[in-house]
């Protein structure tokens, strides 16, 4: 799912949450598994949006990971991210390189301190996702 190219999402509203439940009934239907919103976790953080998908998840009566994308990922959103999200990516787009000095792309050795203050905060079906495949 592509919420928007300034991160505006859908209305926080009825009508906004009926979009959402149809998009997740037809993704349910298709037995999709695993859902992932790209713009929606920072630049800004997108509460409203996030709190949406998971009802419509919920509602849709088919279990689908939620994960959250791009970062960082503020840390002070963890209590909605643990009730609406399986996974959030902690920072942005991680590329092949070791060590980046922007924002973006990420290096791989940019990501241990970024690691280290989110995995203590992993649970049984909630993770910190750090844009990486081992």
């Amino acid at each position: 799912m592509y919420v928007g190219p300034h991160n505006d999402g859908v209305a926080d509203n009825a009508a906004g949450q009926a979009y959402y439940d149809s998009i997740l009934r037809l993704y349910a239907r298709w037995h999709v598994d695993f859902i992932k919103v790209d713009c929606i976790s920072s630049r800004p953080y997108a509460a409203a949006d996030i709190r949406m998908l998971a009802h419509a998840v919920r509602a849709a009566g088919r279990p689908m990971v939620i994960s959250l994308s791009p970062g960082p990922t503020p840390l002070d959103k963890l209590a909605q991210l643990r009730r609406d999200a399986n996974m959030w990516r902690i920072s942005n787009d991680v590329w092949d390189v070791w060590r980046s000095k922007s924002a973006f792309p990420q290096g791989v050795a940019n990501q241990f301190g970024r690691l280290a203050r989110w995995a203590p905060l992993a649970r049984p079906g909630h993770w910190p996702d750090a844009d990486m495949l081992a």
